[in-house]
C-alpha cells in the first residue's frame, strides 16, 4: 500500500482502499472485494482493521466505485474549502483588530 492506493482485486487499477474494496463487491454478503476473498484475508492484505471495514461498507453501500471515488473527490474539495474560509477568517479578524486600535 503506498500512500492510501492499493491495487483493485477485480478490475487490475489503483484507487483508493475504499474503492477497492467495493469495485463489484458483493456489498450484503459474508465476502468482501468481489473476487470470492474471505473477510479475513482482505482486511490482512489492505491493512486495516475489521471495524473499519464493516464501517465502510455502511458508508459506502449501494455506491458504485465512481461514486465513491466522486464522494472522496468532494469531502477533500470541502475539507479544503474550510481550510481557506477558517485562513481568510482569522486574517479579517486580525485587520479589525489592528485597525480597531490605529482609531
Amino acid at each position: 500500500m503506498v500512500s492510501g492506493k492499493i491495487y483493485c482485486l477485480r478490475r487490475g487499477e489503483v484507487c483508493r482502499e475504499e474503492e477497492a474494496l467495493f469495485c463489484g463487491a458483493d456489498r450484503g454478503g459474508a465476502e468482501a472485494g468481489g473476487a470470492g476473498v474471505p473477510v479475513a484475508e482482505l482486511i490482512r492484505q489492505v491493512g486495516i482493521t475489521e471495524q473499519t471495514l464493516y464501517r465502510w461498507k455502511k458508508q459506502y453501500k449501494g455506491l458504485e466505485t465512481d461514486q465513491v471515488r466522486q464522494l472522496k473527490q468532494l469531502q477533500d474539495e470541502s475539507a479544503r474549502l474550510k481550510r481557506l474560509v477558517a485562513e481568510l477568517s482569522l486574517d479579517k479578524t486580525m485587520l479589525q483588530d489592528a485597525l480597531s486600535k490605529k482609531l
